[in-house]
């Protein structure tokens, strides 16, 4: 660079000094969370099967009967209640299939099975996914939903 040709100020040291600086940090909880799941899809591990799920702690998932009275008669239905916090609460239908199907499958989390124990039950319980849907599922459970966490993060 010539800086002379642009300002008569622009005398430069032959040499510059550089300074780089970094910082070493222990790895988050969130990032604990998923770091499990980008090294299986990326097929570096499958130390993922081995994590133990539990529900994380505040979080409540529901399958709700209900019986609605109307002027028009009486209703039965079902559905998924979530809840977030103490004051924060979703409730949406849910067919019958789909709860029966959240039913198997939430039983099954007691956080003592690895994520293989709870695939081979599930298979077996005729919740037939394959491996990667399996996983898949567990990745929109704790990532998008935060509804299961992994035994290890929650217990550093």
């Amino acid at each position: 660079w010539n800086f002379e040709a642009v300002t008569g100020t622009g005398d430069r040291p032959d040499h510059e000094v550089h300074f780089y600086v970094e910082k070493n940090v222990n790895p988050s909880k969130y990032q604990k969370i998923y770091m499990p799941f980008i090294d299986y899809f990326s097929n570096k591990n499958n130390e993922l099967w081995n994590c133990t799920p539990v529900i994380v702690e505040g979080r409540t998932l529901a399958v709700v009967n209900k019986t609605e009275f109307s002027s028009d008669g009486v209703y039965q239905s079902k559905a998924l209640s979530v809840a977030f916090s103490k004051v924060n609460e979703e409730s949406f239908p849910i067919e019958n299939d789909q709860a029966e199907f959240i039913e198997k499958f939430f039983k099954l989390i007691n956080g003592e099975r690895s994520l293989r124990d709870i695939y081979n039950l599930a298979f077996e319980n005729d919740i037939k996914l394959t491996e990667d849907e399996f996983i898949e599922l567990f990745h929109a459970l704790s990532i998008f939903y935060y509804l299961i966490c992994f035994q290890e993060v929650e217990s550093d």
